[in-house]
């Protein structure tokens, strides 16, 4: 495979560096973990602290909206560092080639815009590209807002059938599986999930042997 480059959000600066500089990190740990439409990367940011042995990528057009964590990542890890953590400006439309087999979990919470439409309605090209981003086994986790559920053609083929015969399940506060909608809030890196009203403790993920 061809790995290319990738655009690395580090604070204020975007630097372009070969994919395999990022592939050598991911056969070195333990996990990792990719974040599609990763937003703020705080996600991230705070997945990578918990577990220095896993390599954790936030991926997300906008770059600026990665600039603090990616900040806060790039400090000693005595002042909150996290050098686990990688922050790439790239859009789902167009994912870099380093990230093709990297993931054993691919995360995609809250997403919005075009996104939601696409994983839900669904958009094959888009679901293959995702998939891609998965070594064999991966586990794919989308987390939504219940305000996609107001698109009637996203309804219509999550809660009532595809044009094929088979059904989508919409699961409501489940732990990750392959692959889960789940319209609660992400889980936090300590394995609980806060949804404004109660705490509950989320299994803890897989490790790979």
């Amino acid at each position: 495979m061809e790995e290319g480059t990738i655009a690395v959000v580090r604070g204020k600066q975007i630097v372009i560096i070969k994919g395999v500089a990022l592939r050598a990190c991911a056969a070195a740990a333990l996990r990792a973990v990719v974040d599609l439409g990763a937003g703020d990367g705080k996600w991230i940011y705070r997945l990578a602290r918990v577990h220095p042995e896993w390599l954790c990528v936030a991926v997300d057009a906008n770059a600026a909206g990665m600039r603090e964590a990616s900040r806060r990542a790039g400090r000693k890890p005595s002042r909150g560092g996290a050098a686990n953590a990688w922050f790439i400006r790239a859009s789902a439309e167009a994912l870099p080639p380093a990230l093709g087999g990297l993931a054993d979990e691919i995360h995609i919470h809250l997403p919005w815009g075009s996104l939601p439409r696409g994983l839900l309605r669904p958009e094959p090209a888009l679901l293959a590209r995702i998939a891609r981003l998965g070594r064999p086994g991966a586990v794919l986790s989308i987390r939504v807002n219940r305000s996609v559920l107001d698109d009637p053609l996203i309804q219509w083929r999550l809660l009532r059938g595809r044009p094929d015969g088979t059904r989508s399940t919409v699961s409501r506060g489940a732990p990750p599986s392959r692959p889960c909608v789940t319209l609660n809030p992400p889980s936090r890196p300590d394995g609980t999930r806060i949804d404004g009203t109660r705490r509950e403790a989320i299994p803890p993920l897989p490790r790979r042997v």
